[in-house]
């Protein structure tokens, strides 16, 4: 659920929470050196991703899409925020990657990417409880 949705009690809490945890994340990723890092901070060693000159580069919105030729293309929520690159492989046809990950091919008539199955949708499994 976005927070956007949520009702104003629920929204507030997660704005409540989201303060108490930005000093936390603050220190995590700038301040305090990590062993696995060579005693480095995630933030010195982060480097955004940059892709090959003939990708088209595309920043994911916080409703999981991209614009292409002015349409609407979902993504993923998981990459709002994000910057994906699209190349293009043939008549209307993109491969759309983040970073070195394929995530799918992108057929500019459908405007929907598929899996490497030919699947546009999938399903969500249910959590267990346990």
């Amino acid at each position: 659920m976005y927070a956007r949705e949520a009702s104003p009690r629920r929204r507030a809490y997660l704005q409540a929470q989201q303060i108490r945890f930005n000093p936390f994340r603050h220190e995590y990723n700038d301040d305090r050196p990590h062993e696995a890092l060579n005693q480095e901070t995630p933030a010195s060693l982060y480097r955004p991703l940059e892709y090959p000159g003939h990708f088209e580069g595309r920043l994911v919105s916080r409703d999981s899409g991209i614009r292409r030729n002015r349409r609407r293309v979902c993504v993923t929520h998981t990459l709002a925020g994000e910057h994906v690159g699209l190349e293009e492989v043939g008549d209307g046809l993109w491969d759309a990657h983040f970073g070195p990950l394929r995530l799918g091919r992108m057929d500019e008539r459908i405007l929907r990417i598929e899996d490497h199955k030919g699947r546009t949708v999938r399903k969500v499994l249910p959590v267990s409880p346990d």
